[in-house]
């Protein structure tokens, strides 16, 4: 089990790629996916250039704003979310909505319109894997 202070044995390059992988899982540019774990966005992207560390702190605030495990950020074993813990960008976003702050209450479609695209690649997604579980189910069976 990880925690804040522990340091996990990355390798770096596989760790950008999972990172990778969650902007664009959830449509998000560099800039916007720094912005949303608190991170300052050209110091995320000198990070990702391999220009300075990515620290464990770093992992933690992606760990916390997308409700991934840390174990599968750093060394990509297990499972890629912490089925525990609601990511916190989908929080703050629940959160507006309860204020009235949200964006569909002040008319801003173009928000609705990406989030319902990222709702729909995390569709493809789970039917993708879907698919590949019963395909190891049926090999299983024969």
């Amino acid at each position: 089990m990880w925690n804040n202070n522990t340091i996990c044995p990355m390798d770096m390059e596989a760790v950008k790629k999972r990172i990778e992988t969650l902007m664009e899982l959830g449509s998000d540019s560099m800039s916007g996916f720094a912005k949303k774990i608190g991170i300052d966005p050209s110091g995320f992207n000198r990070k990702m250039k391999g220009e300075t560390v990515i620290t464990p702190k770093d992992i933690h605030k992606i760990c916390i704003a997308f409700g991934v495990k840390k174990e599968w950020l750093c060394d990509g074993t297990g499972e890629m979310y912490d089925k525990n813990v609601a990511p916190q960008t989908f929080v703050r976003q629940s959160n507006n909505h309860i204020n009235g702050n949200a964006w569909c209450i002040n008319g801003n479609s173009a928000v609705l319109q990406k989030e319902i695209e990222m709702l729909r690649t995390e569709n493809e997604r789970l039917h993708k894997e879907i698919d590949w579980l019963r395909s190891l189910v049926e090999q299983k069976l024969k």
